[in-house]
């Protein structure tokens, strides 16, 4: 069990039931927040747990503006699944939305055009070519770590965005439910809400705009209707995940069945 005191939206994926007499198997696969600026107290907790492996899914920006806290014995991966600034998804400095607000406040025309299409992004997110190759590598490792018998965490900075799309797809692989995929993505507004919260006020203050605070506290927080969209379109086009795993993210059917076979255990009902 991977306990640390700065609880960034970490959890393990494992627990949930699949068809059969199975479940994913728990202390296996983590996810959560950025894990910059960790105590050394939590960055030792993090060594003595086992996760053998850390992938880092946030921008090359961000990550140099915010550095994981090094781990020793840990391996680091740098897989960034957007290279460029996106506005509600990505947190470097550029890309903050209050300071943004507060730069265009008295542009009302400009402050309306900064409102992201969090739908849109998603799906950019899992068929741009580049990020379907980003997301390949990123279950590659994922895979081949489990299938070592070793631990590993991924996340990128509020654990929300690119995190739920990639604990998304390792769940339907596993046979996981949509609705019990769904509590697993929305379980991220524990975290995310007092933020949201905050945000939301303050650029409704500083716009005098309900509807902007609205919109930038929705921004914040895990909304379900973009994650079935996206899985709604992959699954149209591609026929399925197992498919889209496959044919655009390169990943061999055999692996797949080789990572459900050790993910995958028996459970007393």
């Amino acid at each position: 069990m991977l306990r640390i005191k700065r609880k960034h939206n970490l959890r393990d994926i494992g627990g949930f039931f699949v068809e059969g007499d199975r479940m994913v198997g728990r202390d296996k696969i983590f996810r959560s927040g950025s894990l910059y600026n960790l105590s050394n107290t939590d960055a030792l907790q993090l060594e003595r747990s086992g996760v053998s492996c850390i992938i880092d899914l946030r921008s090359p920006v961000e990550v140099d503006e915010k550095p994981d806290t090094p781990i020793p014995g840990v391996k680091m991966f740098y897989i960034p699944f957007l290279s460029d600034s996106a506005i509600g998804i990505t947190h470097q400095s550029g890309s903050d939305p209050v300071k943004i607000v507060k730069n265009l406040r008295k542009d009302k025309a400009a402050l309306q055009t900064i409102i992201p299409d969090m739908e849109a992004l998603y799906l950019k997110m899992v068929s741009d070519p580049e990020t379907q190759k980003q997301i390949g590598v990123a279950l590659n490792v994922v895979i081949d770590t489990v299938l070592e018998g070793k631990k590993i965490l991924f996340h990128c900075t509020a654990g929300k965005d690119r995190t739920g799309v990639l604990a998304a797809i390792i769940l339907n692989l596993l046979g996981v439910s949509r609705t019990d995929i769904l509590k697993d993505y929305i379980r991220t507004n524990r975290s995310a809400y007092p933020g949201a919260v905050k945000k939301g006020l303050l650029i409704g203050a500083m716009t005098y705009s309900f509807n902007m605070g609205l919109s930038a506290y929705q921004i914040f927080m895990a909304q379900q209707r973009h994650l079935i969209k996206t899985m709604s379109i992959i699954r149209k086009k591609y026929g399925s995940i197992d498919n889209y795993a496959t044919v655009a993210l390169g990943i061999a059917p055999e692996r797949i069945d080789l990572f459900r076979k050790k993910m995958l255990v028996h459970h007393r009902k």
